[in-house]
């Protein structure tokens, strides 16, 4: 049974599908030598293994993906293996793209040990609660506060970012992505153009994989029944900074915060010769009914201006989205290691990425067993969920959803 397979199967059977969104003859060639220097020596490294029915194009691009989040994150210990599949009429309708990230809980103070050891987040400023220092506080519907917290989710990606020893197989999945076969995709992001009936394929993927880092909400799971993520610890509203509490609620105005709540992430943007300073604010919830904006919590807002990051939950035919500053901000707060300004070569990163992509395509007729970057990981992909728990009750993934023509 293929992924899309059991993707189609596992959601048959929950009866809850999320409504929003988005071989050579030698082996292969080591990322190192292969990407040369177009990628910093200190930096993380993506693993992809793709399902059969992927394109050449397709993996060059998904390659380019990881190559440009790597140029940014410095992680140099960090691995991160995530399969990538195309699925036709698995994922709801309008929805681009769909992360199912590998899940882990981890005790409080165990998140704060490793913020403290990264640098950047003053753990004295996050939610922790004043009667126990393994524990945080939450605020929840009604206002009610609960204090008795000391867990918390991340992505396994995230937690190797934080240092922590995850006690398992190194080669285990961290994320599962799926990528809408039907889809007018475009493969022209190295050269900075799309068409206005098309959608941009590697911006998607950078999209989808900035879930996989950690850019996730508990809200999204089971309607808010899962523990608070990484992220969650930096997601406040007016009310519950008031209450020394992150915001844990579906609706209102929530935003990301690096000081406690004190007041909201300002970014300055220019327009012409005037700068503005706007604020980052998340996306507040799929459900409609409880003031919910229609989008998954795991977004910066996606009607916010200007563009807030590549963290948005739509893309519109013709564009191309980049990482933000305001991206690599909230990475850099849950524990990711971040160069804010590196030097990019585009044309480099792609050239490698479409080398690698020659090298995964031809070992597939080589006759060697140890190339085996193409292969049915079904069985893989549904150990990763049932070990990450939050998909047992029919709930599974983060979606980009397309946008309307600008």
């Amino acid at each position: 049974m293929n992924c899309k397979q059991y993707k189609k199967i596992h959601t048959i059977l929950s009866h809850r599908i999320t409504q929003i969104a988005l071989h050579t003859a030698k082996p292969l060639l080591a990322l190192s030598a292969l990407i040369g220097s177009a990628i910093p020596a200190q930096a993380v490294t993506f693993n992809f293994t793709y399902e059969p029915g992927i394109t050449q194009e397709q993996i060059a691009a998904v390659e380019l993906a990881g190559n440009i989040w790597s140029v940014y994150l410095q992680d140099i210990d960090v691995v991160i293996n995530i399969h990538v599949e195309m699925t036709e009429g698995v994922l709801a309708e309008g929805k681009l793209g769909g992360a199912t990230p590998a899940i882990q809980k981890i005790n409080y103070d165990k998140f704060k040990e490793g913020l403290g050891a990264d640098g950047t987040a003053n753990i004295h400023q996050l939610p922790t609660s004043t009667h126990s220092s393994d524990k945080y506080r939450t605020r929840l519907a009604g206002g009610i506060i609960n204090s008795s917290n000391d867990e918390l989710l991340t992505t396994t990606a995230n937690n190797k970012a934080l240092g922590n020893d995850l006690s398992g197989d190194a080669s285990g999945l961290d994320a599962y992505i799926q990528l809408e076969k039907s889809v007018n995709w475009s493969y022209r992001y190295a050269g900075g153009k799309v068409d206005q009936n098309q959608y941009d394929f590697v911006s998607v993927a950078i999209h989808e994989i900035g879930h996989s880092l950690g850019f996730i909400s508990g809200i999204d799971a089971l309607s808010g029944l899962a523990l608070p993520t990484a992220l969650d610890m930096f997601r406040y509203s007016t009310e519950s900074a008031n209450q020394r509490a992150i915001d844990y609620t579906v609706g209102g105005t929530k935003y990301f915060s690096i000081n406690g709540g004190q007041n909201p992430f300002n970014f300055t943007q220019s327009k012409g010769n005037t700068p503005t300073v706007h604020q980052a604010l998340f996306s507040t919830g799929e459900n409609t009914l409880l003031g919910g904006d229609g989008d998954q919590a795991s977004h910066w807002k996606s009607n916010s201006q200007p563009y807030l990051g590549i963290m948005s939950s739509t893309i519109s035919m013709g564009g191309i989205r980049k990482i933000s500053r305001l991206d690599l901000t909230a990475l850099d707060y849950i524990g990711w290691q971040v160069d804010y300004s590196p030097t990019i070569n585009l044309p480099a990163l792609s050239r490698n990425a479409q080398t690698k992509a020659q090298q995964i395509w031809d070992s597939q007729f080589d006759g060697n067993t140890n190339n085996d970057a193409i292969r049915d990981r079904s069985s893989d992909v549904q150990q990763m969920m049932q070990e990450s728990g939050i998909y047992n009750w029919g709930w599974n993934g983060y979606w980009q959803t397309a946008h309307p023509a600008p």
